[in-house]
């Protein structure tokens, strides 16, 4: 560590010995290199020396003396130390342009890039950051004018200039004020999508949030069930009333409902050795799962078509089995499988904080209809029933950074 510390010295020395002839009318300039190269100073003292130097040549636009400041302070930079923070090169260097060491270093710039900080000394507090922010600022015009005045392609100017407004921005402004520089983000994503630039963008640049791929959600109403085939001729049809519940992942919408409501046997059933006597008032209540695929997913729109399985099983009021004995272990058990549309209407619901102008929390106006076959090899019961709903619900999303 002794020799390193006076190798780094050395080279400081050199270093500012050239900058002090070039600048050696300036007598103050002068006292200030040597002060700061003196032998008996620590790698640390050096560091805020040479930092305080910078704050001192911004004042003095000085870019000379500013680039010569900047290489020393990045060779003095090692496992142990730290002289510079990134958005502070990055704005030195956007001062001085040198574009490509920046080019260079946001690439190489990564969460363990980041973690290394932890286990090194940092420079002591000062002015140098906001100095940096406030003259960069100031110059922001020239700063971008320099930029396209440069000799790179496009793509890197582009970069350059989004990554000047992230570095300005993101230190002035709150996350969720943010909009446009996410809008910038995106152009250039959408402009640039093959440019090694992109992966840096979307985790550091674009800082946008949104509804989470995984809602969850109820609903219930009312509807009416209409038959078809032999079972129309075994039970009635009439009115039913719904209760589901569901989760929807990305595309994808998952549901199980219930579908109960009254129904009046249309003809004597043999069922278990008994039977059934028509006119016999019964519950009705349809059990199903069903997927959903989403074909149309806008803010306030969405249709799916959607493929279910489910249970069915009507059976005689508790109170007729209370009254009669007999009926208490009569019940028709069917299989189903369904296929379906789905028409959602959604209003949004907006709560308070700074997620309130996304859409997390909405209420929904559904309307279905399912075609049900029901899977038996009782002649009955075969047949189809169709299902004609409408309900209320609402579906919820947790908030996700969007990449």
């Amino acid at each position: 560590m002794i020799l390193n510390d006076k190798l780094l010295k050395v080279v400081f020395l050199f270093v500012f010995s050239a900058s002090t002839f070039a600048y050696s009318q300036n007598s103050k300039n002068d006292s200030l290199f040597k002060a700061i190269a003196s032998y008996q100073d620590t790698t640390s003292q050096l560091i805020g020396k040479a930092r305080s130097m910078l704050v001192s040549k911004f004042g003095d636009q000085d870019l000379k003396a500013i680039a010569d400041l900047k290489n020393f302070l990045q060779s003095a930079e090692n496992k142990d130390y730290i002289s510079l923070y990134p958005f502070e090169r990055w704005l030195l260097d956007y001062n001085i342009d040198e574009f490509g060491d920046l080019l260079q270093t946001t690439l190489q710039f990564d969460s363990a890039y980041y973690s290394s900080f932890k286990y090194r000394v940092r420079p002591q507090y000062d002015l140098l950051e906001k100095k940096l922010i406030d003259f960069s600022v100031e110059n922001r015009s020239k700063l971008m004018s320099q930029i396209d005045n440069a000799t790179l392609d496009n793509e890197k100017k582009e970069f350059l200039k989004l990554n000047l407004s992230y570095i300005l921005l993101d230190i002035k402004q709150p996350l969720n004020y943010r909009d446009s520089l996410n809008n910038l983000a995106n152009a250039f994503i959408t402009h640039f999508p093959q440019s090694e630039y992109v992966s840096y963008t979307r985790r550091y640049i674009k800082y946008q949030f949104g509804p989470s791929n995984l809602g969850w959600g109820f609903d219930a109403g009312f509807g009416i069930r209409l038959n078809s085939g032999a079972i129309s001729n075994t039970i009635d049809e009439g009115i039913l009333f719904r209760f589901g519940m569901g989760v929807s992942y990305k595309k994808w919408d998952y549901d199980f409902h219930i579908l109960v409501g009254p129904v009046q046997i249309q003809k004597n059933l043999p069922i278990n050795g008994k039977i059934w006597a028509k006119g016999t008032d019964a519950d009705y209540a349809c059990y199903e799962f069903s997927v959903a695929r989403n074909i149309l997913n806008s803010k306030k729109h969405k249709l799916s078509p959607s493929l279910g399985i489910g249970y069915t099983e009507f059976s005689p009021y508790q109170d007729t089995i209370d009254k009669n004995p007999y009926y208490k272990d009569i019940k028709v058990d069917l299989t189903n499988i369904s296929v379906g549309l789905n028409y959602q209407y959604k209003y949004p619901i907006r709560g308070r904080g700074p997620y309130s102008n996304l859409q997390l929390f909405y209420g929904c106006l559904n309307l279905r209809y399912v075609l049900s076959w029901q899977v038996t090899n009782d002649k009955l019961y075969k047949g189809f029933v169709n299902y004609i709903t409408f309900s209320w619900g609402f579906e919820m999303h947790a908030v996700k950074r969007d990449l």
